[in-house]
This record gives structure tokens, sequence and C-alpha cells, in this order.
């Protein structure tokens, strides 16, 4: 797992990464994720109880830019240009899905 370009902005509850990949040691899957945020997370009671639970994400959303996903073992690639998920509005969507 290779992350790049981590922040967090304490003002906006938000945590922006630049990139994420995560590749298989045997190299028959791999994930890339090019911008990547997460807000509205209680962040102080995650880390107060080391668990996720339902209270904590109610808020939250999450944004993420060019998805490249490689399985050798499928022999296939699916690339999404833009994946917005929110828990408060019940909603997940992804726009240029291929």
């Amino acid at each position: 797992m290779k992350i790049a370009g981590l922040n967090f902005n304490v003002l906006r509850n938000r945590l922006d990464c630049d990139s994420i990949s995560l590749t298989k040691i045997d190299a028959t899957f791999s994930c890339r994720v090019g911008a990547f945020s997460v807000d509205g997370i209680d962040w102080l009671e995650l880390y107060r109880e080391k668990t996720i639970s339902a209270h904590i994400i109610a808020g939250a959303t999450l944004d993420a830019q060019d998805i490249v996903i490689n399985s050798e073992k499928l022999q296939d690639q699916i690339w999404c240009g833009r994946l917005h998920l929110s828990i408060p509005d019940s909603e997940i969507a992804a726009y240029a899905l291929e």
C-alpha cells in the first residue's frame, strides 16, 4: 500500500489524500485511487472507541477520483472517473464507469 499527500483540515473536519495504491504481493490484483477525501467523521470519538460504529460515521461523505482496479484472475480492468458516497443522503454515485 502506498499513500501520497495525506492531509487533515481540522476546520473542515476533512481528510484529503493525493493518491492511494494497493497491490497484492503476487501482483494478481491492484487498485489505484487518485484524489480522495473523507469528511463528516467524528475522528476524536473514533480514536477513543478504537472501532467504527454507526454514530461515528453518520455524517460521513467520501469522494474519490480516477479509480482503477486491475484483476489478473478476471483478466479485466474497472475504471471509475468519480465516486461519491454520502451516508447522510444514503447515496452512492459512480460517474464515468468503464
